[in-house]
């Protein structure tokens, strides 16, 4: 995807945060807004710490036990990209990190994705130990 695609991608994706940023505050108020805000960045913040705690800790228990821990790594990394996302401001980015956080959805993305790369790239990989 050349760098123009992508800037316009991104662009889109601030103008579509912004207008939906706005409508809440239009059918909600700026109070309903700021507490969403709010308490989609604490739970960032707390998921971020929760999953620091145990994440290196299971990675390491595989790795001792002989085993390969790309599922363990994967998850995590997955759930912390989903973190991030609640501290962004904004109602796609809160949406997006729900779906990154939760393991039904995480799993359904995981498979999305690699049936994606399938599909565009012929990607052989060792999607098993996903």
């Amino acid at each position: 995807m050349g760098l123009i695609k992508m800037m316009l991608l991104f662009l889109l994706f601030l103008f579509l945060e912004f207008y939906l940023l706005v409508r809440v505050v239009y059918l909600f108020g700026v109070g309903f807004l700021l507490i969403e805000l709010g308490l989609s960045a604490l739970a960032g913040v707390l998921i971020l710490k929760w999953v620091g705690r145990g994440w290196l800790k299971r990675i390491k228990l595989s790795l001792v036990d002989g085993e390969l821990p790309a599922g363990d790594i994967l998850n995590g990394f997955l759930v912390y990209l989903g973190a991030i996302f609640l501290l962004f401001p904004g109602i796609i980015s809160d949406i997006i990190g729900v779906l990154l956080v939760f393991s039904l959805t995480r799993q359904l993305l995981k498979h999305a994705f690699w049936w994606i790369l399938v599909k565009l790239y012929g990607a052989r990989t060792h999607y098993e130990y996903f």
